[in-house]
């Protein structure tokens, strides 16, 4: 890894030889990659040369090649659904007269969920397409939180990075410069792909291909994140699961050995679903992971 990002060992060891995804489901690297672990905090790396270049997402190619446009309006189809459980998450009333900033805001469905409470909201996006959009409705925009710091620098009260660690570069840096844009006790809320995902026990001949992906540089279990927003110098951190998907996603996988969404299964009940959610949940299992941190 030439270096942990995290910690800074020199040290690295084979995790994982496997096929990573390249954008859609059944688009992967024409071969194997080995994935490298750090022993001293465990995080795991893409190899370099798998990675995407310089320019990806301000282009718009991440979007490209998931699947998804650049329109607005699209954006808007595809995620504002997500924005409720994000909610629930962390609870509406954190935001009240709140200045808030989100990381990674993509076209602003979170921001727009909460402009009505918050006092200020801060978009910080680097895919250009978005730009317009958001300064229509009145955020204040940034490209990356480097160039946040120039005019928001210790004024945030809750920053919020959904999805986005994974896909930085330099993951300290980020999450060291997110700690200077909060005010003293401001809170910050993450998530990220979760390296202990239960389907990865279950599947490791098949689930790898799909998890392990060109756009994710970076890979956290629950220790390497916490490690990472200490070393960045945040206290208080506390991590939590959140499971996205439900039980009849996890028994198409198993039954079929590739994604095809939430299907029916007339003994998964409500009530069983949220058992099982619950438990990969409290036992860290869960398909993702959300961190909580705050600046002392």
């Amino acid at each position: 890894m030439g270096g942990c990002k995290v910690c800074g060992s020199d040290r690295e060891e084979s995790f994982l030889r496997t096929r990573t995804r390249l954008g859609r489901f059944g688009e992967l690297s024409p071969e194997e990659l080995e994935l490298k672990r750090c022993p001293g905090c465990g995080l795991v790396a893409l190899p370099a040369e798998a990675r995407p270049g310089e320019g990806w997402y301000q282009a718009g190619d991440y979007r490209s090649q998931v699947g998804e446009g650049r329109d607005q309006e699209d954006f808007f189809r595809l995620h504002d659904r997500e924005q409720a459980a994000r909610l629930a998450l962390i609870g509406l009333e954190r935001f009240r007269g709140k200045v808030v900033a989100d990381l990674g805001c993509g076209g602003g469905s979170f921001l727009d969920a909460v402009s009505g409470f918050a006092r200020e909201v801060v978009a910080v996006e680097p895919d250009l397409g978005f730009r317009p959009g958001l300064v229509q409705r009145g955020y204040r925009v940034y490209p990356g939180a480097a160039e946040a710091l120039a005019g928001e620098r210790g004024r945030i009260d809750l920053a919020v990075s959904f999805a986005t660690l994974e896909h930085i570069p330099e993951p300290l840096v980020f999450l060291k410069e997110i700690r200077e844009l909060l005010a003293p006790g401001g809170e910050l809320f993450l998530t990220t792909p979760n390296l202990d995902d239960a389907l990865l026990t279950a599947l490791p001949e098949d689930y790898p291909a799909f998890f392990f992906r060109r756009a994710h540089l970076w890979y956290f279990r629950p220790s390497s994140l916490t490690r990472a927003l200490e070393e960045a110098g945040f206290s208080g951190v506390v991590i939590k699961g959140q499971q996205r998907f439900g039980l009849g996603n996890f028994l198409t996988w198993l039954r079929e050995r590739r994604p095809r969404g939430e299907m029916e299964y007339d003994f998964v009940t409500p009530a069983l679903d949220r058992v099982w959610r619950t438990e990969l949940e409290r036992t860290l299992r869960s398909d993702f992971l959300l961190a909580k941190a705050v600046r002392s």
